[in-house]
This record gives C-alpha cells, sequence and structure tokens, in this order.
C-alpha cells in the first residue's frame, strides 16, 4: 500500500492533456475533480491551457500543461508532473494520454494507475497489450465497452463498470407537462453516424411533426439538403450548438437518439433522463442500460425509418405514456447514473487498489 500524504490525503491525477472539447470524456473528468470526496482526495486535473476542460476545471486542483505533438513531448511533460506532484493514483481518459501518461507513471513508480474507456470501440491487438500492461485497473463506463475490451483480448478480470454520472439541474419540475409533448429534439454532433437522415425521414412521414436539431459537424451541409429535398425547411430546423442545454429542453420535449454507432453512455440521454424528458433511442452500444423498452423510453432498430416512425407515432399520441415514461426515467437516473454515485465508486476503485 502507498504511504499517504502528510495531510492523509490521497493524491489522485487526472491525466486528461489530449482533451480538446466539452463533452461527456471532459465532463466526468470535472465532476471527479468537483465531486470526490475532498477529506480523502487531492484531485489534480492536466489539461491544456485555454481549452473548455481547464476552464471549467477547478482553479485550485488544475494543472495546464504544453500539448506536445510529439510522444516524447507528452512523456516529458507528464514525468515532470508526477515528479512534482508525486500522486498515489493517476487515472487517463484518452489517447493519447494512455501511453504518455501510463509509461510515465511506471517510470515514476506511481502506485495505481488506472484507466477509462469511455468509447464503445475495440482496441486494436498492439494497443489491447501495451494499455493492458500499463493499465492494471481498466474501467469501462458502460457493459457494452467492457464486451468490446474482452473482445479486444484485455483480461477481464483487469476491467471493472462505473457508470458516468452527471449533476441533474439545480430543480426538476414535479408537475406534468401541461399537454401532450410534441416537440422532437436532436442533440449532439452532425456527422453520419449519428443517424440523422433515418431521423429526418422518419419525420417526413409524420404530418405536423417538429423537429429542432441542435449541434454542429460535417454533414450540416449534407443535412440542410436532405432535409431541402424532402420539403421539410418549416418543419425540421437545424438550430446550431448550444452550450446550455437548459435552453434547448423544456416541457414538450421528447429526444430522439438514431445513433448508427455503439456509443458507451450518450451524456445526451442522461441529461433528458435528469429533465423528466422522454427518450426515444436507437438499441446500440450502452444505449439499452440507460433505456428500459417501453418502461424509461423506447428503442428502435438502428437505421430503421420505420421502427423509428412508429415509436415517434406511439409516444406522440398518448400524453399519459410520455410522463410516465420520464417520470420512470428520472427515477432510473436517480438510481445509477447520478454524479455522486461515479464520484463514490471511484473513491472505493481508488482506495481499494492503493
Amino acid at each position: 500500500m502507498a504511504e499517504p500524504a502528510s495531510d492523509g490525503l490521497i493524491r489522485v491525477v487526472q491525466a486528461a492533456a489530449s482533451l480538446d472539447g466539452w463533452g461527456g470524456i471532459e465532463k466526468c473528468v470535472v465532476n471527479l475533480q468537483k465531486h470526490l470526496p475532498r477529506d480523502q482526495f487531492k484531485v489534480t486535473v492536466c489539461a491544456g491551457a485555454s481549452l473548455p476542460l481547464s476552464q471549467n476545471a477547478g482553479p485550485g486542483g488544475l494543472v495546464t500543461c504544453h500539448r506536445s505533438r510529439s510522444f516524447i513531448g507528452r512523456l516529458q511533460s507528464y514525468r515532470r508532473l508526477f515528479s512534482s506532484v508525486q500522486p498515489d493514483v493517476i487515472h487517463a481518459h484518452f489517447s493519447p494520454d494512455f501511453f504518455a501518461a501510463g509509461l510515465a507513471a511506471q517510470v515514476c513508480r506511481v502506485p495505481a494507475k488506472v484507466l477509462t474507456r469511455h468509447l464503445a470501440i475495440p482496441w486494436a491487438f498492439h494497443k489491447s497489450k501495451i494499455y493492458g500492461k500499463l493499465f492494471p485497473t481498466i474501467v469501462c463506463v458502460s457493459e457494452a465497452v467492457k464486451d468490446q475490451l474482452i473482445l479486444s483480448g484485455i483480461d477481464k478480470t483487469q476491467l471493472t463498470v462505473i457508470y458516468g454520472g452527471i449533476d441533474p439541474p439545480h430543480s426538476v419540475s414535479d408537475s406534468h407537462a401541461t399537454g401532450p409533448r410534441s416537440q422532437l429534439i436532436y442533440l449532439g454532433r452532425l456527422v453520419p453516424e449519428k443517424g440523422l437522415e433515418t431521423l429526418v425521414r422518419a419525420v417526413k412521414d409524420i404530418p405536423g411533426t417538429e423537429l429542432q436539431i441542435w449541434g454542429e459537424g460535417p454533414y450540416e451541409s449534407s443535412l440542410r439538403s436532405l432535409i431541402s429535398t424532402l420539403n421539410l425547411n418549416e418543419r425540421v430546423k437545424v438550430m446550431g450548438f448550444s452550450f446550455d442545454i437548459g435552453s434547448v429542453f423544456n416541457p414538450e420535449s421528447i429526444l430522439i437518439v438514431p445513433s448508427e454507432c455503439d456509443d458507451a453512455l450518450p451524456t445526451v440521454v442522461l441529461e433528458a433522463l435528469s429533465r423528466k424528458v422522454p427518450v426515444i433511442a436507437s438499441c446500440r452500444g450502452g444505449i439499452p442500460e440507460m433505456i428500459v423498452h417501453g418502461q424509461s423510453g423506447f428503442l428502435f432498430r438502428s437505421g430503421d425509418v420505420t421502427e423509428l416512425k412508429i415509436a415517434i407515432e406511439t409516444l406522440l399520441k398518448d400524453h399519459d405514456l410520455q410522463e410516465r415514461t420520464a417520470e420512470i426515467g428520472y427515477r432510473l437516473f436517480e438510481e445509477k447514473f447520478t454524479v455522486q454515485k461515479m464520484a463514490h465508486s471511484y473513491a472505493k476503485l481508488y482506495r481499494g487498489i492503493l
């Protein structure tokens, strides 16, 4: 067991210098910094300067670092940090931090090394060998991720599942929507594999239905062309990107997640569940671990326009079903996906491996 610091705290470095956006992985890093018990842990976040992660992390535990393009540069940066902080645990969340931070931790003899895999995508064989050796403990954010890593050759005894969690909004209305929900919402990246064409074509076949598409990405031009070609400009609106999720969802919202790729544990689904927004989502990746079909939401076969259309029509026409689904989804969120539950699970993990 590692010797505790003189103040009795377990020192944890969140190695996140390669993260440059503001999505589920970055939010996980910040939530761990903010919600691990401060009377037990001292958490340092290593992030690139002037990026969303460093702007949102708590200043007391933030170390900004130069984002070197070379492996040697990244390795040296982490070695200097670990020599200075002398962590008990280093925790990496994304490549190329896996290799650079893991090797630096090995050189600096950091007692415990943790890797969290946030993507439900298999590793190549050589990566599995390297990461599996550098990180004795690998956290999967869903069972879907765990299945992929086992297929990649990772020893299942190294794997543990800890669901991601988010902070719920400050207040969640206990009152039901005053009338049937009718506003369909997509919130996410605009890329083909998110199933946007399937969604737009399903909406086309439901007269009068309106859809707001929030996000940005390389598929935006093609998406606008599709909307125009299908004569849906009046019913389907591309709204752009918004950091304020609270302004996207309203009492009339229904979230549609039509992914045609294996999302590990989509944060947008958690955001909807935490706000009592009904969800219709494709049965891919970790989504079936978040949505119990017919209870906390509705699942459909990804890429199937007809199944999605039926799910949307079923929910649109039944106000009681909408509100019942929203309530069950919220209870599921409180049971499994709060940031407090996530932080508690990681705290237990850190203590257990030291």
